[in-house]
């Protein structure tokens, strides 16, 4: 069990081994839809992109050089219906071909390759109820002290926990009359308070994974947000931090417009802080660590490790 109060800021690289693309490889499958309208129906039979637009939008992206379709959109407000549509198509993709049924055909290999190096979701399960029994399952689920701020679109973290506590709890009468009291489907896992920063595919109560990949992609495309698009809960995510002990970094990038809404120079003053720079050279980790300024454990906490091994490591 997590009883030191712990949050958790995941980024792209953190759902990577699930099967979901970073922001470069978001970038490489939309820019890959150019032409291919007749492939994107929506659910209500209609196209969701046509031509030219689906065209100019993915040779603007592509010949700008820039990573972040979140970025490139915010220059580019004319493209911002159609980015946000391309974005929500993608990523229900991978939703459903991760873990609907259809997951279990082409692709599934690679991702359980890539879960082999680096599966920090179950790693963080298995700690969180670790000191659970049959006598103490209901009381134990709300001790647990960890919160998740999030920058993904993907809803895998909740995908996750609501199955492991479905598949190891659900036949437990203790746990039955707990989730009874509570309205939606945190009941599972009341223990984790999500943060999407930017937005997600929709309430995960509401728009669960299903096999339709067009399903409600018109309805829930404009939940979500972009870099530099006004967040009503800024206040509270530095609130988050600054009430914490101690900080996990999991596949963050530490882009300097998330970076300054998190005021992460700020709010980290004081804290233990724990980070992974999973591929990245000295100079860049050197030139990560200066943006952060002071933190308590300062010093190596920037560390070249998938977050499964930052996990085993210090959590």
């Amino acid at each position: 069990m997590i009883t030191t109060g712990t949050l958790l800021i995941v980024g792209a690289g953190a759902s990577f081994p699930y099967g979901f693309p970073t922001g470069k490889g978001l970038r490489d499958e939309i820019i890959g839809y150019r032409g291919k309208e007749e492939g994107l129906n929506g659910n209500t039979g209609q196209f969701l992109f046509r031509e030219p637009e689906l065209s100019a939008f993915c040779d603007g992206f592509r010949e700008s050089l820039i990573d972040s379709i979140d970025k490139y959109l915010s220059f580019h407000p004319e493209f911002e219906k159609i980015g946000k549509l391309l974005i929500s198509y993608v990523i229900k993709q991978k939703e459903i071909d991760t873990f609907s049924e259809f997951g279990k055909r082409e692709g599934r290999n690679e991702i359980v390759k890539r879960l082999t190096d680096d599966e920090w979701l179950r790693f963080l399960f298995n700690r969180m109820v670790e000191t659970i029994n049959d006598f103490n399952i209901a009381e134990s689920i709300n001790n647990n002290t960890i919160k998740i701020i999030t920058f993904n679109y993907d809803r895998i973290i909740e995908y996750s926990f609501v199955r492991a506590y479905q598949e190891s709890f659900s036949q437990n009468k203790a746990v039955k009359r707990f989730a009874n009291e509570l309205p939606n489907y945190q009941s599972l896992f009341p223990l984790i308070n999500i943060e999407h920063v930017y937005g997600s595919l929709g309430d995960f109560q509401k728009n669960k994974f299903n096999h339709k990949k067009h399903d409600l992609i018109e309805n829930y495309y404009e939940e979500i947000k972009l870099i530099g698009q006004r967040n009503e809960r800024i206040s509270y995510y530095r609130e988050l931090i600054s009430n914490t002990k101690r900080v996990f970094f999991l596949g963050y990038g530490f882009d300097e417009n998330n970076n300054q809404l998190l005021d992460l120079r700020g709010t980290l003053r004081g804290k233990e802080v724990y980070a992974t720079c999973f591929g990245l050279h000295d100079e860049e980790i050197d030139r990560i660590r200066g943006k952060l300024g002071r933190i308590a454990n300062d010093g190596n906490y920037l560390i070249n490790c998938t977050c499964l091994d930052l996990l085993r490591k210090y959590l």
